[in-house]
């Protein structure tokens, strides 16, 4: 996996050198990557939602 990810992951910074950086062994990022990368995660967000208007969407209702 030494692909360079894409910008809005980490700034066009391959994983290896994003792990150096961060004193994260590439080792354990790589089995993490692989055995969670299918997997879902419920997530839920508190606050206030924000929405922007899109084109058709002039009520900003989700």
């Amino acid at each position: 996996m030494s692909a360079i990810w894409p910008k809005q992951c980490l700034g066009g910074v391959s994983i290896q050198a994003y792990c150096k950086k961060n004193n994260v062994p590439y080792n354990l990022f790589d089995k993490w990557y692989t055995d969670t990368r299918l997997m879902v995660v419920p997530v839920t967000v508190k606050g206030n939602l924000i929405t922007t208007p899109t084109p058709g969407n002039h009520s900003g209702s989700v």
